[in-house]
């Protein structure tokens, strides 16, 4: 029988349970495997199981761990059909709520990005996709050189000074494109993100982005 992996990151601490969650029981049906639902999920309590499109191993996840983040942040299909495995209650996300907890918690907007380029990165693999396949999200062109303005020191990767809402500020952008700008630029490896810090890999080619 799966258990659900120990999450290391729970996204339950900054949500509103009573205006957010969901109540599903026995093996009810959540989300549909290719659904383009712009809604983030967040296991409160109880499992839930993914089942993966490409017949991979179910998973079982429990409180605190997220889904249907493709959908929600990229507007990807939804790899996995998604039920409930037992009583479980579900936070729900829907962009105006997403982008408004993620401008008020910037711990909240790193761990979302962390476990994002995370998902991003076993799916690519799974695919055999190599860096560079899906292209870049529209609006880099601003990100970048808010992002260039921002490093500390010269030996890569160079660290970005502050939290993903002040890029967003400062290059006059929502924090759900700066999201999109930010992710693809983790996936492209031209940043990577450790501990919560941002640092730039590929200098000269964000240089080349920023015209």
């Amino acid at each position: 029988m799966l258990k659900p992996k120990l999450c290391a990151v729970d996204f339950r601490t900054e949500m509103k349970p009573v205006e957010l969650a969901r109540q599903y029981h026995g093996e009810e049906a959540i989300l549909a495997a290719g659904s383009t639902a712009r809604e983030l999920y967040v296991v409160r309590s109880g499992n839930v199981m993914l089942d993966a499109l490409d017949g991979s191993e179910p998973r079982l996840l429990g409180p605190g761990e997220v889904f249907g983040e493709l959908g929600a942040i990229l507007g990807e299909p939804n790899r996995y059909a998604v039920r409930a495995d037992g009583d479980a209650s579900v936070l729900a996300l829907d962009l105006t709520a997403l982008n408004k907890l993620c401008a008020e918690s910037p711990d909240f907007s790193a761990r979302l990005i962390r476990h994002l380029a995370q998902e991003l990165a076993s799916g690519s693999q799974a695919q055999g996709a190599r860096p560079g396949d899906e292209g870049l999200a529209p609006g880099i062109e601003k990100l970048v050189p808010v992002i260039l303005g921002r490093c500390e020191g010269t030996e890569t990767p160079v660290p970005v000074r502050g939290r993903l809402r002040e890029l967003a500020e400062d290059a006059k952008m929502s924090m759900l494109d700066a999201y999109l700008c930010v992710q693809s630029l983790l996936e492209e490896r031209h940043l990577q993100l450790v501990d919560d810090q941002l640092s730039v890999v590929e200098v000269e080619t964000l240089k080349r982005l920023a015209g």
